[in-house]
């Protein structure tokens, strides 16, 4: 048994312990004589109980009176060479008047801190979660270091008393907890050799303001404290929001922290990376987890609940009130919160080591409660997360996202009847089976099956993870299939693609994989996709590609610069693989689902927004290579981009967006040899885009674009995708602009090809994956029925159809009154084959939400 810190008396020490455990004194002689079983069952012991280790060799390892700090240490097993360094949370104050509270005046001293045997063996048996010794612990083996707080600084600060302050409170206080962190791994050093041979390994993290310290010390730490051991953080409840308090006279956390970083002079956490991103006024925001998680470049396990307890409550009450229940009003509020979380939790890279699991519960520091072992996101328990994070034998097998989707407040933790899923091949839980088809004999419309494409190295997303499609299988006779390009924009320089919105939509880390999560993303689907029984596809085979590689599926790149890869800067350190996911998802879907195996196999393809822009430069390319025996044929919903120049100055219009993409992503080897001979040389570009692509596209297809398209409109006036919002009387203007060049650039479908034109005067975008696309027409036909008749022309000159809005003024275009589809008198054989519509119309009450969703003005 090591001596440590004030304790000098090893042997008394184990004396003491062996009494507590109900154990009788080893003394047989004078001096101490063991024999190896003996031995070994006072180690057993040992390994039960913690013991105090108070850092008074460190003169400036002080709390805040200028006590010694203390760390509480429970030995696991030696063989394993393992540590857990937890730092204890109990919030921090950040000026005079918050540290006179006589709770942070309580927590700056450890005269409380128990030292007697008894003393710390009922202290231990207080904690709960991860240090229980139930045998669950992920951590039961481990050399654990507890270590308390006392320094009311989150472990962040470096400074003494100021001079003549007397009494006040803070300004008479150290605040040290930078020099307690350093005391505590040296000590470990010396004292157990922590971090001495290679192998070691060290999980250090906290919970609430203990994590939110080690999570901006954990990169100093890995590098200038654990010697020769890998260091990974463990953070619980560390992340710090951007908010305003809903009580007008309370403290922002952001107000606590820019007061906190020179009160407490904690700049030497300030990463260099971090600081350079924000101007010196801000500097503080390197301590909030908000803004530092990014800049982390160890691994890490985060957890943090989406309705955090102590953030909702002390921006709610002022102070921690775990058991209060919050009315409508605070209930609301936490909504908010729960957004900003979610837009401000960290998206792991694939190969970075980090995972992060974020369950919808009101809750806060679960590892150090019973909920550590109870607790689920995405229908996986946090323990089995935790379990396989620290096994993982590879950076890639240690990434991982599980966030719940369920909607309300506290919907995670209500939701009791969660099915537990423990996870699965490269880190993430395994893949579920969709339950069997119902007794109808009609497809599950929430049945979908993730299928990620690993077998197919190129078929990547910009970080290198698996791209992936959902397929809904369809009635078992059905021989038609409907392949349909997710939209969600593209980048096309390091800049546009540096920002938090593309980097999220650069991974298929977050893509949902359990049974519960995939439910709940499917009802979010909306359209054509619905779950309603109303989608004229509802019988069809469906496989939805999502969007995971910033390139309108149209790019075939690797990283261009080897140093901006190895650190995966956006842009010039990206994949852009959208034509081998799309290579990929079609050989895939001939494979497993049998696509174009068949004479009669019918195969529409498409997408929407930047999905139908890639399915529109892609479309004969894959007619004739990739579905086998299967007719393809398109539907192309918003796809038109058109040569404008845009309202506001300083945007990057379509045009100069296209020509960048086209050489950051290598979109060459789509164009088509006729659009080349049109557009040769540095005008090649223009073969991406659809005003100039459309009239060599020779697949028929089905195109539906709003003439006052939001998308074109929005990022045109406003630089960003902004649906819903009121236009101003020059905006309209602009509008009516952008509408002539659309109209000009829409093709004038030529008789007998087959394609059909559907441009409403709208004001809309996205038409088949929205609830527009039951109640939205043109030419006062709907788009329901339009659909209809293409589908089902005995003929392409049947099938060539031009249907426009021609009426004045922004937003224009209207609902028709709903219509009855003909029954066909006899089946029609020749493709694309019967489509069935569903004849039920809307109640009066559904009616005026449809009239009211159309609204878009």
């Amino acid at each position: 048994v090591h001596s440590c810190g004030c304790r000098a008396d090893s042997k008394a020490w184990v004396e003491a312990v062996m009494v507590t455990v109900g154990m009788q004194r080893p003394y047989a002689a004078p001096r101490w004589s063991l024999s190896v079983a003996l031995a070994a069952t006072i180690v057993e012991a040992i390994t039960k109980v913690w013991e105090p280790v108070f850092l008074d060799q460190y003169p400036l390892a002080v709390c805040n009176d200028g006590s010694p700090a203390a760390y509480y240490y429970r030995a696991g097993n030696p063989a394993l060479r393992r540590w857990f360094v937890f730092l204890e949370g109990a919030g921090w104050c950040w000026d005079q008047a918050s540290c006179a509270r006589p709770w942070h005046t309580t927590l700056g001293t450890s005269i409380q801190f128990p030292r007697a045997v008894t003393a710390v063996a009922n202290w231990g048996n207080t904690l709960q979660g991860i240090f229980e010794t139930n045998g669950q612990s992920p951590f039961q083996d481990m050399n654990i270091a507890y270590v308390r707080t006392c320094s009311n600084d989150a472990f962040m600060g470096d400074s003494a008393p100021h001079p003549g302050s007397g009494r006040q409170a803070g300004r008479s206080w150290h605040f040290r907890g930078r020099r307690i962190i350093e005391a505590t791994f040296l000590h470990l050093r010396q004292t157990v050799g922590m971090g001495t041979q290679i192998g070691d390994r060290v999980v250090y993290g906290g919970c609430s303001s203990g994590a939110r310290g080690a999570m901006v010390s954990l990169d100093y730490v890995a590098t200038k404290l654990a010697g020769l051991a890998q260091v990974v953080g463990l953070l619980d409840s560390a992340i710090w929001l951007p908010i305003r308090p809903q009580a007008h006279n309370l403290v922002s956390f952001g107000e606590q922290t820019r007061e906190f970083l020179p009160f407490a002079n904690a700049s030497v956490f300030l990463d260099e990376d971090c600081v350079r991103g924000f101007p010196p006024k801000d500097r503080y925001k390197c301590l909030e987890g908000a803004f530092r998680l990014p800049f982390i470049r160890a691994p890490f396990f985060l957890i943090h609940s989406q309705y955090d307890l102590f953030g909702i409550s002390m921006n709610v009450f002022g102070r921690f009130l775990p058991s209060a229940k919050l009315n409508e009003e605070q209930q609301h509020y936490a909504e908010y919160y729960r957004k900003q979380v979610v837009r401000y939790l960290p998206t792991p890279v694939m190969g970075s080591g980090t995972t992060v699991f974020s369950p919808a519960c009101y809750s806060h520091c679960t590892l150090t409660a019973p909920a550590a072992y109870t607790l689920r996101a995405d229908g996986v328990q946090l323990v089995d997360a935790l379990q396989h994070w620290l096994a993982a034998t590879s950076m890639k097998a240690a990434t991982g996202w599980f966030c719940d989707r369920c909607a309300g407040f506290d919907c995670g933790c209500r939701e009791a009847a969660k099915s537990v899923a423990g996870p699965g091949q490269g880190n993430l839980p395994a893949v579920e089976n969709p339950p069997p088809q119902g007794m109808s004999g009609g497809p599950d419309l929430n049945a979908w099956e993730p299928r990620f494409l690993e077998d197919f190295p190129l078929a990547i997303c910009n970080d290198g993870s698996p791209a992936a499609y959902y397929y809904r299988p369809g009635i078992a006779q059905s021989r038609q299939w409907l392949v349909f390009l997710e939209g969600a924009g593209w980048c096309w320089d390091a800049t546009s693609c540096d920002i938090p919105w593309k980097i999220r939509l650069g991974t298929s880390i977050e893509f949902p994989r359990t049974a519960a999560s995939i439910l709940t993303w499917s009802r979010t689907l909306k359209g054509v996709f619905d779950s309603t029984g109303r989608s004229p596809f509802k019988d069809w085979h469906i496989a939805y590609v999502r969007t995971c590689s910033n390139d309108a599926f149209l790019g075939d790149s690797s990283p261009r610069e080897a140093e901006a890869a190895r650190v995966r800067k956006p842009g010039p350190g990206w994949h852009f693989r959208g034509r081998r996911i799309l290579e990929a998802t079609f050989t895939d879907l001939r494979r497993r689902s049998g696509l174009g195996s068949m004479p009669g196999d019918l195969v529409l393809y498409g997408g929407c927004s930047s999905g139908g822009r890639g399915a529109l430069v892609t479309l004969d390319y894959l007619a004739s290579s990739f579905v086998g025996k299967a007719q393809l044929v398109g539907l192309l919903d918003a796809p038109l981009w058109v040569p404008i120049q845009p309202f506001k100055e300083g945007l990057v219009s379509f045009d100069n967006q296209t020509r960048m993409f086209f050489d950051l992503a290598n979109a060459s080897g789509l164009i088509s040899p006729e659009c080349e001979a049109t557009y040769p040389g540095v005008n090649r570009w223009k073969c991406l885009e659809a005003g100039f692509r459309l009239p060599f596209v020779h697949t028929p297809y089905f195109l539906s674009h709003s003439q006052y398209d939001v998308f074109g409109l929005t990022m045109n006036i406003f630089g960003h995708f902004y649906p819903g919002h009121y236009l101003t009387p020059m905006q309209k203007q602009y509008a009516e602009t952008y509408r002539k060049k659309v109209l000009e650039y829409l093709p004038t479908p030529a008789s007998g090809s087959g394609n059909a034109v559907f441009a409403p005067a709208c004001y809309a975008h996205c038409m088949f994956s929205d609830v527009i696309f039951y109640i939205i027409d043109a030419a006062g036909v709907s788009l329901q029925q339009a659909l209809h008749r293409w589908l089902n022309a005995v003929s392409p000159d049947a099938a060539t159809e031009n249907l426009r809005d021609n009426c004045q003024g922004f937003n224009c275009g209207h609902r028709p009154t709903p219509m009855q589809f003909p029954t066909p008198a006899q089946p029609m054989n020749t493709p694309p084959a019967i489509l069935f519509t569903t004849t039920r119309t809307s109640t009066w009450a559904q009616s005026l939400i449809l009239d009211a969703a159309s609204l878009l003005v």
